[in-house]
Formats: C-alpha cells, sequence, structure tokens
C-alpha cells in the first residue's frame, strides 16, 4: 500500500478498498473503535494497549493510534462472547496505513511508521493519553520525519543511552536510522541520521526486522531482516541476514551476514521474523514464508555468523506476524507455563501457540475474529492482545499453562460485508 492521489486511478488499476475515499466525503475515524486494526504495542505498565487504525479503505480523512485502557477492560472480558465497547480513551490521527508501534524505554513515546505519506511519526504518550504538542493530528513537524523512500513499514528501537532506532522499507533496499532528543521542539526532535543502510542492488525491500541487544555471545547489538529480493521486477526469493547495529552516522559500514532462505525452503517470500532461544543457549530465528507458505527455523552461530535450518514446517494460511512469551516462573522460580510463540495466521483466520524449538503446534484458536494481524503478550497476566483487520475488534486470549482461551474481544465485531466480498 503506497501513496497515491486519486487521479491516478485513471491511469492504473488498483484495488477497491484502496480507492473507495477517491472522490467521496470522508469524515473524521472513529475515536471509540479500530478501523482496519493493524499493529499493536502493550505499554510497560500493562495498563494500556495502543492500537493502530490503519483506515485501509479510506473511508475517513486519516488513519488514527487509539489507547485501550486495560484495567477498565479487564474485569468484563468474562468469557470468548463478552464484548468491552468502552475502553478506548484516548486517539490522535495521523496519515493512513500505519503499521506496529514501538514504545522507547521510558514508555513516554511512541514510534510507528505510516505509508500514507511515507512519514515516521513520534506520539507522545503520559497518563494513559496520547499527544502531539497539543496538535489533534500528529504528522506535522516537529513530530514526524519525512522518509525519501516507499513503503516504510517496521521501526526498530535500539538499546543504548539515547532514543535511536531504523526504518526498514517494503519497497526500497533502502533503511534509515534516526535518533530522537524528547528535550527539542525544533528540527533535532526527530531527526534521520547522515548515512543510511544500502541493501544489495537485487533487494527490493525488507519484509521484517528484529533486534538483539548485546550480549556475553554477541558483543554488538544486532539486526537481523528478511530481505526479498527481485530481477527485473520478478520475485525470485528471499534471503535472512544480520548485521551488527554500526556507529551513529555510519550506516554505510554496515556488513550483512546471509542465508539463501528460498534455496534452502523453496519459499520465495517472508512475511515476519521472531528471535527465540535455542537448546544450547544461544539464538534461533524463526521465519513465516510465503509462496508456499511455511514455517523455518534457522540456528544462528555468532562465532561464525552463519544460519542453520534446523525445523521446517507447514502452517495455517498466510502466516502473519509471532509474538514470543518466555517460560513463566513463580515467585520460587517453579516453572508454571512453558515458553511459547504466537502466530496469526490471516488467511486461516487462526492463532496458533507454537513450541519455540520444534516449531510443533501445540493449541490454537481458529473463527475467533477474521484476519488476524499482529499479537502482543502481557507475560505478567498470561494474556495475549490480537487486531482482528476485517473485524475492527482486538481479540484477547488467556495464555495460561501454555493454552490459548478467548476472553472476549474490545469493540464489536464488525459484521461480513452482505455481498460476500472482504
Amino acid at each position: 500500500m503506497r501513496g497515491f492521489s486519486c487521479g491516478a486511478q485513471q491511469r492504473v488499476v488498483v484495488v477497491v478498498a484502496l480507492v473507495a475515499g477517491c472522490g467521496l466525503e470522508t469524515k473524521p475515524p472513529p475515536s471509540d473503535r479500530a478501523a482496519f486494526p493493524t499493529g499493536l504495542a502493550l505499554h510497560q505498565d500493562g495498563q494500556h494497549l495502543v492500537v493502530v487504525s490503519s483506515d485501509f479503505d479510506l473511508s475517513f480523512d486519516s488513519g488514527a493510534v487509539l489507547v485501550v485502557d486495560l484495567a477498565a477492560a479487564r474485569p468484563k472480558l468474562t468469557g470468548a462472547d463478552a464484548v468491552v465497547n468502552d475502553a478506548f480513551v484516548s486517539q490522535v490521527t495521523l496519515a493512513p496505513f500505519g503499521d506496529r508501534p514501538v514504545f522507547d524505554a521510558s514508555g513516554e513515546h511512541v514510534f510507528l511508521t505510516t505509508r500514507g505519506e511515507n512519514q515516521l511519526n513520534e506520539i507522545d504518550f503520559a497518563n494513559g493519553a496520547l499527544s502531539c504538542g497539543g496538535a489533534t493530528a500528529c504528522g506535522q513537524a516537529p513530530f514526524v520525519a519525512q522518509l525519501a523512500n516507499n513503503d516504510p513499514f517496521d521501526v526498530v528501537l535500539i538499546d543504548g543511552p539515547s532514543v535511536r532506532g531504523i526504518v526498514t522499507h517494503l519497497s526500497s533496499n533502502e533503511a534509515e536510522f534516526f535518533s530522537f532528543d524528547p528535550t527539542d521542539n525544533g528540527p533535532q526532535r526527530l531527526r534521520l541520521e547522515l548515512q543510511s543502510v544500502l541493501f544489495s542492488e537485487s533487494t527490493s525491500g525488507v519484509r521484517s526486522t528484529v533486534f538483539r541487544a548485546a550480549s556475553v555471545d554477541n558483543d554488538a547489538p544486532q539486526l537481523f531482516v528478511a530481505l526479498e529480493q527481485r530481477l527485473e521486477e520478478a520475485l525470485i526469493g528471499t534471503q535472512l541476514g544480520v548485521f551488527d547495529v554500526p556507529a551513529v552516522n555510519r550506516g554505510d559500514d554496515v556488513e550483512v551476514f546471509s542465508v539463501d532462505v528460498t534455496a534452502t525452503t523453496g519459499s520465495l517470500s517472508a512475511r515476519s521474523l521472531a528471535l527465540v532461544p535455542d537448546a544450547d543457549g544461544g539464538v534461533a530465528v524463526v521465519i513465516a514464508l510465503r509462496a508456499p507458505d511455511a514455517l523455518a527455523r534457522f540456528a544462528y552461530d555468532d562465532a561464525d555468523r552463519t544460519f542453520t535450518l534446523t525445523a521446517l514446517h507447514e502452517t495455517c494460511k498466510e502466516p502473519t506476524n509471532f509474538a514470543f512469551v518466555d517460560a513463566v516462573v513463580d515467585e520460587v522460580g517453579a516453572v508454571t507455563g512453558p515458553a511459547r510463540l504466537l502466530l496469526t495466521c490471516q488467511g486461516g483466520e487462526v492463532v496458533q501457540a507454537l513450541d519455540p524449538l520444534t516449531l510443533d503446534v501445540r493449541d490454537s484458536v481458529r473463527f475467533f475474529g477474521r484476519s488476524p494481524y499482529d499479537v502482543v503478550v502481557d507475560p505478567v497476566q498470561q494474556q495475549a492482545f490480537v487486531s482482528f483487520f476485517l473485524d475492527n475488534s482486538i481479540g484477547v486470549l488467556s495464555l495460561s499453562n501454555g493454552r490459548l482461551t478467548p476472553q472476549g474481544r474490545i469493540g464489536e465485531a464488525l459484521p461480513p460485508a452482505q455481498d460476500g466480498r472482504e
């Protein structure tokens, strides 16, 4: 979904959902529900959930970001049929086609990209409310950085004494590092670094990006990326790569170590990455694959920076996003719940709980909502939150004992289209 103009309707064929708003009178997005919800982020206090309203069909004049008061919602989540309609307590608007938001370490700032205007956005968060310098719409300086490349998607923050991050794109082989200074209300508040990362010429875009902090095994922080490859516009495969986070303004120093995922698995494309512990105490990467759909697990060797395929499984239709929940340990150190890797599949309308070592399915919930997209986990409350893209609602699942049990939803589910089309 790239930015486009209504005039382009006569020159190119576009999906109906993207042109529905062209030439029509629009209105502000709703503040009491999400419109085609995509990304989710759980605040560090465990009491607030940020939901991105993407406005995918352009029914409204903008996208939006909303806050759910979980403290108020949880007592009403009494079972699969429970619906909480009064939990959205704050909203700001911005360009459409936003995706996964992320909180900084302080919990006072949210970052996300919007493809409608190819922007990186920063939103302030305090006392359960979102704001951008008192403005209702957040896509204005100094709370936005204009990006030069199409389809910005992942925004990943990097551990450090100051706020620094990277933006990768679905339709570009370039990635931009940025820094953020909350004390500056001018052009230095949110700024792009001078040197970008330039992946290989055959890389058409980055499908997923995850961060790994420095540790005893890896003395430098790292970024893992799923790189989609094209030749003369034809999709030819996907690579799984890793590189050390470079010094500030030295993005051109990046050296990527990679494995050809397509040659190893047969799948051409990818949708998401997750880092999980390996059996030997190291780290492994699980990748959701498309064309054909599959899940692959690669053990990563820190010493020689190589990937080894350790598991390859068939999976549900259109695997989309992951969330990892570590083993639950009580106050005396006893394990009361196993580690699980949660997976959403949009086409299969299913949420699965996987064994992170074998990728075996340990539990699943089907048809709880249409088009499950993002999933985030509250490890303290042992809950998972799932955005149902076609339902305009957020599903809530219990993770007790590694099982998935529906507890209800936030927002009334949107009824299916009467003509049978989504």
